[in-house]
């Protein structure tokens, strides 16, 4: 079996904003290998209201690994950061949803403007399959006609 650094070693991987309606100051900022409508599905469980705000695509061939571009934000706002009950490091922040899409963009735009890799582009099949140093930025729109809508989830009924 693959390791987490293997698997996304092979494409790239998803930094994804979240944000949720049950409360509209706060976003959830997070990374997954996999296809993001599944991450937010599992999330989904713990709060109905959560919703898809963007997610952008990371390929390997592009000047900083998605785990890193995810750090390297979560640093960016450290002093907004949520803290678990036991006192560590969440990835929740004091943002609105739009607010910290507009940083990640804008840190990944950066990014890719200083490294001489150009801009973030809109997310299509063709450029997930064959751009292979672009940063992409999907909406759940994108997504959702990509992957598929989101695991239905009925009480006692987990995705897994």
């Amino acid at each position: 079996m693959k390791s987490e650094a293997e698997k996304e070693e092979q494409h790239g991987a998803w930094v994804y904003v979240l944000g949720t309606s049950s409360d509209r100051g706060r976003a959830k900022i997070g990374i997954t290998i996999n296809n993001p409508m599944l991450r937010f599905s599992i999330l989904r469980c713990a709060d109905p209201g959560l919703y898809i705000s963007c997610a952008f695509f990371i390929p390997n061939g592009f000047h900083f690994s998605a785990r890193e571009i995810e750090k390297r934000i979560h640093n960016l706002l450290q002093t907004s950061r949520l803290k678990f009950h036991n006192e560590g490091n969440s990835e929740w922040f004091w943002y609105m949803a739009q607010d910290a899409q507009q940083i990640c963009f804008e840190y990944i735009e950066n990014v890719a403007a200083i490294q001489g890799e150009g801009r973030l582009a809109t997310f299509t099949a063709d450029s997930y399959y064959l751009d292979n140093e672009t940063p992409l930025i999907a909406y759940e729109s994108d997504l959702v006609s990509f992957f598929g809508k989101p695991i239905a989830v009925n009480e006692g009924e987990l995705p897994w």
